[in-house]
């Protein structure tokens, strides 16, 4: 079993989609037109999750996607289960979502660690390259970053 955002042979591919799996230079640069190539999963989340391509633009925003819709009830529903009893079932629901994240992460961690070349990985992440400091590229993602990671979580700050 494959996941569908592997390879470019799916529906919702478009011409510019690189399959970049299987090929030794994995590095997604401009074409000579200045379109920019896109990678599978990139098309993935475009076109079959958010299904923009459908859209024509703001005025229109297209139907609902049921699995979609599908997605947002079940975690309605399991929302309101972990309130339905008030605060004495809370505690409860604490204990497994305060502790699943450090199970999973320790798998991730296990599976990770046991994979070829893991060692050659942690190498590269721990040996910083300084001189992409000098990097404007370098600077502009690190912004993008932050103003993302803050947005969401900017109204809370502003409640406090």
């Amino acid at each position: 079993w494959e996941v569908p955002w592997l390879h470019c042979n799916n529906s919702w591919n478009t011409e510019w989609c690189r399959d970049t799996h299987n090929s030794s230079n994995t590095s997604v640069n401009p074409a000579i037109d200045g379109q920019e190539w896109r990678t599978p999963s990139q098309e993935f989340y475009i076109y079959s999750v958010l299904e923009s391509n459908k859209s024509t633009g703001l005025d229109n925003l297209g139907g609902i996607k049921p699995s979609m819709a599908f997605c947002l009830f079940l975690v309605f529903l399991i929302v309101y289960f972990a309130l339905w009893k008030g605060p004495q079932s809370t505690g409860k629901i604490v204990w497994i979502t305060a502790t699943a994240p450090y199970i999973v992460l320790s798998i991730l961690l296990i599976r990770g660690l046991t994979l070829p070349g893991a060692s050659k990985g942690i190498y590269y992440y721990l040996t910083p390259d300084f001189d992409k400091l000098k990097e404007p590229e370098v600077w502009t993602a690190a912004a993008t970053q932050i103003f993302f990671s803050l947005g969401p979580g900017f109204g809370v700050l502003l409640a406090l």
